[in-house]
C-alpha cells in the first residue's frame, strides 16, 4: 500500500492537539506506546484517502471535517429504553451473544456476552489493562 498525504501537518493540528488532551488524561499507560507510534504515522501522513488502496471505497472526508472541539465533547448518553426497544423489534435469537455499541461506545448494559472465565473477553481497551 502506498500512503498518500493528503493535508499538511499544520491542518492536522487540531486532531494532534485532540490526541495531546485525551493522552493526559488517559490512565491506561500501557496502551499510551501504540497511541504515540499511531499519532507519529498520522502526523506524516494524515487521513487516508481514497486514493489510497486500502481505503478506496471509503471517504474519511466527514471525520476530517470535524473540528477539534468536536473531537473533545463528550458523546450524550443514549435512551437505554429506546435502544432497548429497538433491539427488542430485531430478529435476535436471545440465547445468542450479542455487542451493543451507543453512539460509537461499547455498552455492556445492553449487550448480552459470555461469563468472565468462558474462553472468550469482551471488554473496553481501558479496562482490558486492569
Amino acid at each position: 500500500m502506498t500512503a498518500v498525504t493528503n493535508k499538511s501537518s499544520a491542518e492536522r493540528g487540531p486532531f494532534k492537539r485532540a490526541y495531546a488532551a485525551r493522552r493526559l488524561a488517559a490512565a491506561d499507560e500501557w496502551l499510551q506506546p501504540l497511541r504515540e507510534s499511531a499519532i507519529q504515522v498520522f502526523s506524516r501522513t494524515g487521513f487516508p484517502t481514497i486514493r489510497d488502496e486500502d481505503w478506496k471505497y471509503t471517504s474519511l472526508s466527514d471525520v476530517e471535517s470535524r473540528s477539534a472541539a468536536y473531537l473533545n465533547a463528550k458523546q450524550a448518553a443514549a435512551d437505554i429504553h429506546t435502544i432497548k426497544t429497538i433491539l427488542s423489534g430485531l430478529p435476535i435469537d436471545q440465547s445468542a451473544f450479542t455487542i451493543v455499541f451507543t453512539n460509537g461506545l461499547f455498552c455492556d448494559e445492553l449487550s448480552n456476552l459470555p461469563e468472565k472465565g468462558a474462553g472468550l473477553t469482551i471488554d473496553t481497551l481501558s479496562r482490558l489493562g486492569d
